[in-house]
């Protein structure tokens, strides 16, 4: 046996191949994606210009420094301005999911730089000119931008430890007053990259407390780290590169501009000016999570609709012996046609919530964003870990982007607000509402998708019955059999909902689609996801009353059917997710002569010839 040193790369150089699609496969994009074209071709286009890929011997550090490269590219080729991307819902949208797809080591970085610093001076700044400064270094990736929000004690809301104290020349000082305090995880560790941050901490005045407000820090520069600033990196990730780290605050000293407070909150004479209260300062603080909620929670659907693409590409080719294709199985198409289902209704729900936040006119996008980013990003890992296992050792390996994409998924799990607290705080809103302690718009259940579908079908009555009788036993206070408590019980009915305008978002797509090949398909993708709902559920529904023995039996095989015409159907629907040809080695025409090129061998003999 021989070892020989594998070369540097494992593909050609990704290339952009614009693809051409029929009327149903359009239909199809149109109705995941919208029917702006140009902007998904121009922004794919970029993104797969970054020429992402795993090289073999890189580094954790060195995939740090290259997220970071790539960020200063994309912003370069999308015309020089992050500030404008940032600004533009449908071009930041667009910029995530490519960026999940076909660049998944800069995905990591862009809700911090994007949304949560650009986005964020530009909601609760006030045009000062030391926040211009920092906006313009932002605006050209000069510098990259972070939220410092996290704490090591835990992020308990209006709780934050960190404390802003102001000083009788209008400057505040950052003080960390104990290891609770600790700001935990933001990416600001490499000495070498100029980070501009934005710290949530309570605000001081003359030893008065006045709830927690953000804060803008030019925290590293050319020059250095700010004085008072503390960081130590902490250890690497299981996935998704990041220089991650802890700081405290020595008294570092932040301008008198640097209180994010817009026209809001500011202070005038010595005093705070600000006619919220303290709960609702902070929430007006991390308004910019909610845009970062929706667009990161959008991404792992986008990671989720490659690894089926890319599941599916490999599957046609591997072969056991001369048995039958893995694509032919019947397991494995189950799996598939499965996943295939919820990423379909995960992407028209992603879509429903985006747009919303296109326009300041909807009360309800924040919490749709909170509603939506739980079931968006826990089904996408969900299905990534089938299409990975299905690939089996091939789904191991990192130059595959299975595991870059899972991992990303990962992350999104917990960043912009862990999942279940957000299920949790989401399922609690009908019953605050219904005690006057919640506006009447926080009602989820109140909550419907936009161009509701019209006729609604036996499942989709059972899924809206499950989501009122559980919004019911909530508000008498009864959590039922088969939950532990309040927070366990908020869960079932923040899922319930969830559901329910997943469904109805694949729904109204099939009903409002102008091509009558993929309003069928339409309609069997979303009967198929809602059916797995109820088999889900199947032991509450029967416990319920509202499924005999005989209608779980119909269900099966009305859900097995829809499995099978969408079997039928893969090439198409996989189709119109418009993956383009990615540098890993499953997703080559021949697998197994792209693994020969990696090692630098002559092709072998096919079996038989």
């Amino acid at each position: 046996m021989t070892i020989t040193d594998p070369p540097a790369r494992l593909a050609p150089s990704l290339s952009y191949q614009p693809q051409h699609v029929d009327t149903t496969t359009t239909a199809l994009q149109v109705a995941l994606f919208g029917d702006d074209h140009h902007l998904q071709t121009r922004v794919q286009k970029a993104m797969v210009g970054l020429d992402d890929r795993h090289a073999p011997g890189a580094t954790y550090d060195s995939d740090v420094r290259r997220s970071y490269d790539m960020l200063r590219r994309l912003v370069r080729v999308l015309g020089g301005s992050s500030r404008r991307i940032a600004a533009d819902t449908a071009l930041l949208s667009a910029v995530f999911d490519w960026a999940a797809i076909a660049a998944p080591r800069l995905l990591p970085i862009l809700s911090g730089h994007f949304r949560l610093a650009v986005g964020g001076i530009e909601e609760l700044g006030n045009g000062s000119p030391y926040q211009q400064q920092c906006m313009d270094e932002l605006d050209r990736a000069d510098a990259i931008g972070v939220l410092l929000h996290t704490e090591l004690g835990g992020t308990n809301g209006t709780d934050m430890q960190t404390l802003a104290i102001r000083q009788p020349d209008g400057t505040f000082l950052l003080r960390t007053p104990h290891a609770g305090a600790v700001k935990f995880m933001p990416n600001v560790a490499n000495g070498g990259i100029p980070k501009t941050v934005i710290v949530t901490a309570r605000l001081v005045i003359d030893g008065v407390d006045e709830g927690v407000f953000p804060f803008l820090l030019r925290l590293r520069t050319t020059t250095g780290l700010a004085a008072g600033v503390d960081v130590a990196a902490l250890p690497d990730k299981a996935w998704a590169p990041m220089d991650n780290a802890m700081i405290m605050f020595r008294d570092a000293v932040v301008p008198a501009d640097g209180l994010l407070g817009g026209d809001w909150a500011r202070v005038v004479g010595g005093r705070l000016v600000c006619d919220l209260s303290r709960g609702e300062r902070f929430h007006r603080a991390i308004n910019p999570l909610q845009t970062g909620r929706i667009t990161l929670a959008g991404a792992a659907v986008a990671g989720a609709r490659a690894g089926t693409a890319i599941t599916w590409h490999y599957a046609k080719q591997r072969r056991a012996g001369a048995g039958p294709a893995l694509s032919e199985r019947d397991a494995f198409l189950r799996d598939l046609t499965s996943g295939v289902a919820q990423v379909y209704a995960m992407t028209t729900l992603a879509r429903d919530v985006r747009e919303r936040f296109g326009t300041s006119a909807d009360v309800t996008r924040s919490v749709r964003a909170m509603l939506a980013k739980p079931i968006l990003s826990n089904t996408a890992l969900a299905v990534l870990s089938v299409c990975r296992q299905r690939c089996a050792a091939q789904g191991a390996l990192r130059a595959n982007y299975l595991t870059e994409w899972a991992g990303n998924v990962e992350g999104i799990v917990t960043a912009e607000g862990e999942n279940q607290v957000l299920q949790v705080t989401t399922g609690k809103l009908p019953r605050q509402v219904a005690q006057g302690r919640a506006p009447r718009h926080m009602d989820i259940t109140g909550l419907q998708v936009a161009n509701p579908p019209v006729d609604a079908p036996w499942w989709q009555r059972l899924l809206t019955e499950r989501e009122r009788a559980l919004a019911s036993t909530a508000e008498d206070g009864d959590n039922g059999a088969d939950v532990f408590g309040a927070d366990s019980a908020a869960i079932e009915l923040s899922t319930a909902t969830a559901e329910r305008l997943a469904a109805d978002s694949l729904l109204a797509a099939a009903q409002h689609s102008s091509d009558r090949r993929a309003r069928g398909l339409l309609g069997v993708l979303a009967a198929a996801y809602g059916l797995e709902r109820l088999q889900a559920h199947a032991l509450w529904y029967s416990a319920q009353g509202l499924l005999s023995s005989e209608q779980a039996a119909q269900l099966g095989i009305e859900l097995t059917a829809c499995r099978r015409e969408l079997a039928a159907h893969l090439d198409t629907l996989v189709n119109a997710f418009g993956i383009p040809r990615l540098a890993a080695p499953i997703a080559a025409d021949d697998y197994q002569q792209a693994w020969l090129d990696f090692a630098g061998w002559d092709q072998l003999l096919v079996r038989g010839e």
